[in-house]
């Protein structure tokens, strides 16, 4: 991600250089100061790993830009708000439950049901006899 300021004084002088810095980042997680930004381009990255969209989702990062090079003293400033929506990559397997089910030997047919035919009780399958 990139923020970029402009300012109307003359760019070849300290009066129009902008440099920018990151004032907060919420949340803190997992860490406080997870992006870090260039002073000069205005390019935001992250400083270590640990984006998990299933934990935080979304970031909220202050961004402050000074012009006169960044010197907070005589330098005048503005700031604006940064979200960084993290998106989901394929990290998780599907999670399978099994379950087994055993009829109740009731279900079964038996040979008194159903004379003249042969029942394999274990997968309810039955041949006609002749």
């Amino acid at each position: 991600m990139q923020v970029t300021a402009t300012d109307s004084d003359d760019s070849t002088t300290a009066n129009g250089m902008v440099r920018y810095r990151i004032l907060s980042q919420t949340p803190h997680s997992p860490i406080p100061n997870m992006f870090t930004i260039n002073s000069e381009t205005g390019d935001i990255v992250t400083v270590a790993a640990g984006l998990d969209r299933e934990k935080v989702s979304q970031y909220t990062i202050i961004v402050q830009a000074t012009d006169m090079e960044g010197n907070l003293n005589f330098g005048l400033s503005n700031t604006a708000t940064a979200l960084i929506s993290i998106t989901d990559i394929n990290d998780n397997p599907p999670e399978l439950t099994v379950r087994t089910v055993s009829p109740p030997t009731s279900a079964f047919p038996s040979s008194e049901s159903a004379p003249n035919r042969l029942f394999n009780r274990s997968s309810l399958s039955f041949h006609h006899l002749k």
